[in-house]
């Protein structure tokens, strides 16, 4: 698990440290990292294995709060290649993004890793000769905000782990009903507006499937929600198209799941939401915020990016021509 440093941690973090030179790190570098702990520690975790740490990576600002900096990542050498970096760095980098003030992340490294970092998304703008230590050069990277946008991977859940604090309790509410195990057969993703941050007291969680025997698929719902408050099942068709949408509330969320016989990353509500986390991205805090405020009105949320953007017409299929 991914904790807080401790200051209890330390003797083992430098043992740990000592598993890395001289393939990744100066000897000269031990009381570099003794400093950094003792004088420059900002947000600083381990992960613990076990009861035994395996690897550690940091967190600090510059003075004004608007750039994150990757600082002091490193694995303990038997746990190399086992994705634990890539845990620790991702939880960081959604943490750092997840505040609208970070403008880009920066990251110090070697010529040993930076191609690790590179496949985050970092980009190299300079190096510098012997920076750290003789034969241990500087390579300064950096990420910004949209390119970190535009590589989050919303088929899948993970990024909900790391993000806000709405976005953690859905993804724990997700694991405690067990519902991508049970809806494992019908491709289930989740959409609308929470994974992309812009959901409001009373938003749903929107889950799509892919259906095509659409009674047993009520019958199993009813057996898992079918006690939960306000379970209702509506049947119809949109467009031509026959759905089941079958909604019930949680103690922190109201769920919809939403079917049809169309595979799910085809529907056009994924469709939308991947449009609107592009425009997100691309457009910036102040865009957000219109789009927030006029959902607090009461607009839907297509109608709300329509408006903001000046679209004309249906906003639904509307937001499907910006693809």
């Amino acid at each position: 698990m991914i904790r807080a440093y401790r200051a209890e941690d330390k003797a083992e973090l430098i043992d740990l440290l000592k598993t890395n030179i001289p393939d990744f790190f100066a000897v000269s570098e031990i009381k570099d990292l003794v400093y950094y702990l003792d004088n420059e520690l900002e947000q600083y975790f381990v992960y613990e294995v076990k009861g035994r740490l395996v690897g550690a990576g940091g967190i600090n600002y510059d003075e004004e709060g608007l750039v994150g900096i990757i600082s002091w990542d490193f694995i303990h050498s038997d746990y190399h290649g086992q994705g634990f970096g890539s845990q620790l760095l991702g939880y960081r980098l959604q943490l750092l993004f997840s505040n609208e003030a970070i403008e880009k992340v920066i990251v110090r490294t070697s010529q040993f890793v930076y191609a690790y970092y590179a496949k985050f998304g970092f980009e190299l703008l300079r190096t510098e000769h012997d920076y750290w230590a003789k034969d241990y050069h500087l390579y300064h990277m950096e990420l910004d905000r949209n390119q970190y946008m535009k590589r989050i991977d919303y088929s899948k859940l993970d990024h909900l782990k790391w993000g806000n604090s709405r976005q953690f309790r859905a993804y724990e509410l997700i694991q405690s009903l067990d519902l991508w195990k049970i809806l494992s057969p019908y491709d289930p993703l989740l959409a609308g507006t929470v994974p992309i941050g812009i959901d409001i007291d009373g938003s749903d969680l929107d889950i799509l499937c892919r259906v095509t025997e659409f009674d047993s698929f009520v019958e199993l719902l009813k057996t898992h929600f079918g006690s939960y408050d306000n379970f209702l099942v509506d049947r119809g068709f949109t467009l031509g198209l026959e759905y089941v949408a079958v909604s019930f509330k949680t103690q922190d969320f109201p769920i919809e799941i939403f079917a049809q016989n169309v595979p799910s990353k085809e529907q056009h509500a994924y469709r939308h939401m991947l449009i609107e986390a592009s425009i997100l991205s691309d457009r910036g805090a102040e865009f957000k915020a219109e789009v927030l405020e006029l959902k607090r009105k009461g607009l839907k949320t297509e109608p709300a990016f329509a408006q903001v953007l000046g679209l004309s017409g249906d906003p639904y299929l509307g937001l499907l021509d910006l693809e």
